[in-house]
């Protein structure tokens, strides 16, 4: 049976003695298989105790941390499946304890035996709940370009594939784009040394062209929305 972030809970909060953020993330680290790098925990030092100033509880950052690492690729702006558990995360919390912050928190829960254990062993049940769901939200998102970091793009090394279907490129296409109908690019021969970026209007053939090029190793991908475009078109 898989474990749980509050399996492993109390041996890095009681046994070793780290903070609710740090004993919160550690514990996902195992649970979770993150395998997280021994420096990475030193960030979460600070948010001990509401970042010592008694506000978001250590266990919800030290939970939004664990869900970041598991769920982001490049960003959080491009990680819509993180950021929708994160608030999803968040509002169970503020639901079922009342509120995220210690100085609500510690009044209610926290005693001289157990320390803030009571209050983090409950974000952590609800942490492991959160990472089970299942959400219809892509996890992967490319980054939409404007118009000025398009044009960039245009005069840069980088590969510019139009999406749409062929006809819609030969009706019109920006100039220096390259013909790739979404339904063609499974089997496309590409190189992940170069970044793409994806010329598409409807944001679901984006995400499922991501969905393609992410799990392949492609981890700089961007779209440009061609509506945009006030530029000159060939066909």
């Amino acid at each position: 049976m898989a474990k749980k972030v509050i399996d492993c809970l109390d041996h890095y909060f009681h046994g070793l003695g780290y903070n609710c953020a740090e004993s919160t993330l550690r514990a996902a680290n195992e649970a979770w298989e993150l395998n997280l790098p021994e420096e990475a925990f030193r960030l979460m030092g600070g948010f001990g105790g509401g970042m010592g100033v008694k506000g978001v509880c250590g266990g919800v950052s030290g939970g939004v941390a664990a869900l970041s690492h598991y769920y982001v690729r490049i960003s959080g702006h491009q990680s819509p499946l993180l950021m929708a558990k994160a608030k999803i995360f968040q509002e169970l919390v503020q639901e079922r304890l009342g509120s995220t912050a210690c100085e609500y928190l510690m009044p209610k829960y926290l005693t001289e035996k157990e320390s803030c254990m009571p209050t983090i062993s409950l974000i952590a049940e609800i942490l492991d709940e959160v990472k089970n769901m299942e959400l219809d939200i892509p996890l992967f998102l490319p980054r939409k370009l404007r118009v000025p970091q398009f044009e960039r793009a245009l005069a840069g090394n980088c590969l510019r594939l139009d999406i749409r279907s062929a006809e819609d490129y030969a009706a019109g296409h920006i100039e220096g784009t390259e013909s790739l109908p979404l339904n063609h690019l499974k089997d496309a021969k590409l190189t992940a040394t170069q970044p793409i970026v994806l010329i598409a209007s409807d944001i679901k053939t984006v995400e499922e062209a991501a969905s393609i090029l992410e799990p392949k190793g492609y981890t700089e991908i961007y779209y440009f929305d061609p509506v945009l475009w006030k530029g000159e078109w060939s066909k």
